[in-house]
């Protein structure tokens, strides 16, 4: 006879009702206190098909969480970061400004719309392939 043995209290079994009106079909859901952010709680909720699975997960998210390594989800696009940046630089010239923005102005405009926890190597590396085959349009640079 098989053992049985008790679930952790951040994972709960599920019994969900299939669409045909078969059997139900049994998920596992990982609920996870992630931190704290903004003074609000928050959680990480998936499910998955096995027990096994949802334990593997819990021992991940957990030691991420105590190692302070967790990275909470977040739907910050390039574009907003990029512009963010810009407006924290406070004591620089007007021609700084200028230069940072035109600098910027590729990434901004090519992966503009990426959220920054979706951008990989592979991004940066696309980009600068076009960059140095001159298929990204730049504005031109005002002469001083």
């Amino acid at each position: 006879m098989a053992e049985r043995r008790q679930l952790p209290p951040q994972i709960r079994r599920v019994e969900l009702a299939r669409r045909a009106g078969s059997k139900p079909v049994v998920r596992y859901q990982l609920t996870v206190d992630t931190g704290v952010v903004n003074g609000k709680r928050k959680q990480l909720r998936r499910r998955y098909r096995t027990e096994k699975e949802a334990r593997a997960a819990l021992a991940e998210i957990q030691g991420q969480v105590n190692a302070g390594t967790y990275v909470q989800p977040s739907t910050l696009t390039i574009e907003n970061a990029c512009a963010d940046w810009l407006k924290s630089r406070h004591r620089i010239r007007p021609t700084t400004a200028a230069g940072y923005e035109y600098v910027l102005q590729p990434v901004r405009s090519e992966l503009g719309e990426l959220a920054v926890q979706d951008l990989t190597r592979r991004h940066i590396d696309e980009l600068l392939v076009k960059l140095r085959a001159g298929s990204v349009v730049r504005p031109r640079r005002k002469s001083p």
